[in-house]
């Protein structure tokens, strides 16, 4: 069963995940010092978990790992041959050794670092598969996740770049198993009036403490309990909202970003130059990042149709 209101939160993750890779942003969402985009960033990468936590099945391990790790190698390959492709012409030189770099272990530096998602994803998916064999009560599973998630907070700590992000996917579990567990009160029990109240109380606590976050690479200046609070409350917050704005147009709007976020983030940074064709003409520094951005949506359009209609094995599907 398809619900609208987990397309729209998923819609209002992924384009906040477009607009935070453009050129620019850092200095955008820094005011007087203050890092007020780390906000965002500390939760949409656990919105994600989280959500795909809800239909996680772990009988299914299986076929949900191949339907994760077709798009991700589909996508870095084919990032790879546009590298390629533009080193050749423009720079008349390839760095290949960004090309091999994420197949041995590398978590940055090379092309079309969003797919991390899906690789993480994967192995998220495995491990709460055998906590779930191996733990049979719901409040056990999900203590052993957060505990999972804590060693792997510290371990980040003292070893940085882990291989694989496998660091950062025990880090994340918890978010997954959050989803899972408690699918039923995500789906039925938050109502708009709580996912305000979060999203409210997140805000005043993001400000009396405020970092950017880099939940890729596994730094949390915060620390672990208000990182833990903040992506818990945050991500609540944008499903309680996306359920007051189902039957809008906006909601509509946003579902259909949502419904298609797995393209729009596998494919993204491949058309991030479309950004630099609208934004660096424009004097003012805001209307031509949000022109840049609106121009990379308006590809993405015609690449979404494009691979749902004439290439879906991209995707993992017939």
């Amino acid at each position: 069963m398809r619900y609208q209101f987990i397309d729209i939160a998923k819609g209002i993750g992924i384009l906040l995940v477009v607009w935070f890779h453009t050129s620019g942003i850092t200095s955008l969402t820094t005011i007087d010092g203050i890092m007020w985009g780390g906000i965002v960033t500390v939760f949409y990468m656990p919105l994600f978990f989280m959500l795909s936590g809800i239909f996680f099945k772990p009988s299914g391990i299986l076929n949900r790992i191949k339907r994760l790790m077709i798009p991700y190698f589909s996508f870095m390959i084919l990032a790879s041959l546009l590298f390629v492709v533009k080193g050749l012409i423009v720079h008349k030189s390839v760095g290949w050794n960004e090309i091999f770099a994420p197949f041995l272990g590398a978590t940055k530096g090379y092309p079309n670092t969003p797919c991390w998602f899906l690789l993480s994803l994967a192995q998220i998916s495995l491990i709460y598969a055998m906590v779930n064999g191996i733990i049979k009560q719901r409040w056990q599973r999900v203590l052993c996740a957060f505990l999972l998630s804590l060693g792997a907070y510290v371990w980040g700590i003292y070893v940085p770049d882990v291989k694989y992000y496998v660091d950062v996917s025990f880090l994340c579990l918890v978010f997954m198993a959050l989803g899972y567990e408690y699918r039923e009160y995500l789906l039925k029990k938050i109502t708009t009036v709580i996912g305000v109240c979060f999203l409210s109380l997140s805000v005043i606590i993001f400000y009396l403490h405020p970092f950017d976050t880099n939940v890729s690479q596994n730094e949390i200046p915060m620390g672990y309990v208000e990182f833990m609070i903040l992506a818990i409350m945050l991500s609540l917050g944008i499903v309680g909202i996306s359920k007051c704005i189902e039957k809008s147009i906006v909601g509509r709007w946003l579902a259909y970003w949502g419904e298609n976020s797995l393209i729009v983030l596998c494919t993204h940074m491949m058309i991030m130059p479309v950004f630099s064709l609208f934004s660096h003409h424009i004097s003012n520094e805001w209307i031509g990042n949000l022109t840049g951005t609106i121009a990379v949506l308006a590809v993405e359009g015609p690449v979404i149709y494009i691979i749902k209609r004439y290439m879906p094995y991209l995707i993992g599907k017939k």
